[in-house]
This record gives structure tokens, sequence and C-alpha cells, in this order.
């Protein structure tokens, strides 16, 4: 009797009442509720501090809710220089004590800067190319020779001598980069061994005489390959074969095609 007794106090006691099946989803629907009636600030202080943010999220999903509370408040009070102080001191603890996690920063920082070089690479070569590619307006140039006076027209003629210059450089180079038949061996007139700036100081004075301008044009003609000084002379609006005869043309056609 005394143990049937006790098994029917026992079912009374823990047996549970319709009352707590009923509060178990009515709680978990306004939990639900508060929770989604929350996400716009929880979303805040997920971004304010990701860390302290999973700690409390920890805490919640093992139905620790005061200690979730705590996080809360918690999260709610830290300020902004202390989430970045933080988050600073556990990047230089893990840093110190993680050679994975050292290994791992290190190879993404190498990557980004290869990524970053080649980025940058490919944008100067952009804008080379537009920059090559964009062609210069002879009337501009012709105008401004028309109307220049003796020292501006050295000064010209200086700038447009190291232009061409360099694009024979660069052409010659070229040509020595091709295989096969194609390619010329031939060295183009003139020597490179003098910086094109250095060897056009060098053929045009820059003076208030015309004269002066007479014999920078004649030391071009001497100097420079016949076919880079004849489109020289047409971008300044002068006569592309001023000062060379017939056979004289013939001559330095000759002479500089292996240089074109």
């Amino acid at each position: 009797m005394a143990n049937r007794f006790l098994k029917i106090q026992s079912r009374r006691v823990f047996s549970p009442s319709p009352r707590v099946f009923l509060a178990i989803p009515v709680a978990i629907t306004l939990a639900a509720a508060v929770w989604y009636g929350s996400r716009p600030m929880l979303e805040q202080l997920k971004v304010k501090d990701a860390h302290r943010y999973q700690l409390m999220v920890h805490e919640a999903s093992r139905l620790h809710f005061i200690e979730a509370w705590q996080r809360w408040v918690e999260l709610k009070g830290v300020s902004h220089d202390q989430v970045a102080r933080d988050r600073y001191r556990r990047l230089i603890n893990q840093w110190e004590s993680d050679s994975a996690f050292r290994q791992e920063k290190n190879k993404a920082e190498r990557e980004a800067r290869i990524k970053n070089r080649h980025r940058r690479s490919q944008d100067y070569q952009s804008i080379l190319g537009a920059l090559n590619d964009t062609p210069l307006d002879p009337r501009g140039l012709r105008a401004h020779w028309a109307s220049a006076s003796a020292w501006e027209k050295g000064l010209l003629l200086r700038e447009q001598c190291v232009r061409w210059l360099r694009q024979e450089m660069e052409d010659h180079q070229n040509r020595r980069n091709l295989k096969g038949a194609v390619r010329l061996e031939a060295l183009p007139s003139g020597s490179f061994s003098v910086v094109p700036s250095a060897r056009c100081s060098g053929w045009i004075p820059v003076g208030e005489d015309e004269s002066a301008v007479a014999q920078a044009i004649q030391a071009l003609q001497e100097g420079m390959n016949y076919y880079y000084f004849i489109r020289l002379m047409d971008e300044v609006g002068l006569a592309k074969n001023e000062g060379f005869d017939f056979s004289g043309k013939l001559q330095r056609m000759t002479d500089d095609f292996g240089g074109v």
C-alpha cells in the first residue's frame, strides 16, 4: 500500500499540467516575435562588434538567458574605441600564438600585392596605349610654327627631334625582337649611344636669329634618319624634301632604309 501511494503521489508531482503545454508554444512565439522585432537592432550590434555578438548568440542558443542578457547589455554599452582596441588585442594574440594564422595572413597579403601590382600594370599599359594611339594634330603644330619666333621654333624643333628619335629607337627595338626571316639586323643611321635629348640639343641651337633655325634644320637633315626627318618636317609644315636634290634624296632613302 505504501509503495502504491508513493507512485500515485509521484505522478501527481511530476506530471505536467495542460497549462505548461500551452505556455511552451506561447513562450516560443513571444521569443520569436521579440527576435524578429529586434532584428534591425541586432544587425547594428553585429556590425558594431561581431565577436561579442557571437558570444551572445552562443549563450542564447544554449538557453543561458541570463548570460545572453548580460552579453546584450555589454554589447550595447561598449564604445567603438573599446571594440577597436579589443579587436586589435585579439589579432595580436592570435598572430603571436597561431603559426597557421600567420602563414595564412602572409599568403593573403602576398597575393593581394601581386594582384594590385598586376592591376596597376594593366592600368598603366592601358593609359600608355591610349596615349600612343592618340594622333597628334599637325594643324595646331603647323599653326604654332607659322606664328612662332626663332627662339620658339628652336624649342619646337628640339621637342619634335626628341620625339622622333625616341620613335626611331622604339621601332628599331621592335624589329630586333622579331623572329625568323622578317628580322632586320641592320642598324639604323646614327648612334643610340647618346640619349635623344642630348643629341637634339647638340643639333639645334636656340637663339633669336632665323639663321639658327636654318642651321638646326640642316643639322637634323644630316643627322636624322631620312624617313623620320621627313615626318618631322611634315608635322611642322615645312617641305619634306627641302635641301635634297634627286640624287641626294635617292641616296639617303637607300642608306636609311634598314633603319625604317
